[in-house]
């Protein structure tokens, strides 16, 4: 049986502060203007505002040529990084110590901390920490690629590239994420089973709304 597929619709800019959206037919309100549905299916039957086929065939072609090949986005790496390295490792492979936020949680029950370190390379995971220490030896399960990331797949594919070309590389993607503006639906992020791909922002202006390129790549290791 094929793994249901995760749809999100972020209905921005059509109301403010934390009030509830008003979503789909089929959809559940989750947070400050999102909408969910988990679906076995691309497009929700009946209930789909848009037709995933029919916004990845407005998307613009790629125009990506041939690559450095240190991209590879089904090992989740990015040259010698890989999701599921410790810190001590990426520590390693980067030749330099990153610049982190820590994060808290506690409970009754319950405490956590964790680290959020981004490297100068433009690369970016989330450790667990102790009293506001990293612990060396924990894992990170992702890694964030932004736009400093020159890191391209054989086929040139990466960072800025057209969203297009990642649809080309790895096919029909089992995640989609949406937005509501005045145009109406326009995708914002497209996921794979070991990658995630975002297009938020305009990368010319740095304005809100998709254009069509890509600014973040988010690796995993499973």
């Amino acid at each position: 049986m094929a793994r249901p597929a995760l749809f999100l619709f972020a209905l921005l800019s059509v109301g403010c502060g934390n009030e509830t959206p008003e979503c789909p037919e089929g959809f559940i309100a989750s947070g400050d203007w999102l909408c969910l549905q988990a679906s076995a299916n691309s497009d929700h039957g009946s209930s789909a505002p848009v037709s995933l086929d029919a916004v990845l065939a407005e998307l613009p072609p790629c125009t990506a040529e041939a690559g450095d090949g240190e991209l590879d986005m089904e090992l989740g790496c990015m040259g010698e990084a890989c999701a599921g390295m410790t810190y001590a490792e990426l520590v390693a492979v980067f030749d330099a110590d990153p610049e982190c936020t820590f994060t808290s949680y506690a409970s009754e029950s319950f405490e956590f901390e964790s680290a959020q370190c981004s490297w100068e390379a433009g690369v970016s995971g989330t450790f667990s920490a102790e009293e506001g220490q990293v612990v060396v030896d924990s894992t990170t399960t992702s890694l964030r690629l932004g736009m400093d990331v020159t890191a391209t797949t054989d086929g040139g594919v990466g960072i800025d590239s057209e969203l297009s070309c990642f649809i080309d590389e790895l096919g029909r993607p089992e995640t989609v994420f949406y937005s509501w503006r005045l145009m109406g639906w326009e995708l914002l992020a497209v996921g794979f089973p070991t990658v995630t791909i975002y297009d938020y922002y305009d990368n010319l202006t740095g304005e809100f709304g998709p254009d069509g390129l890509v600014e973040e790549i988010v690796l995993y290791s499973y």
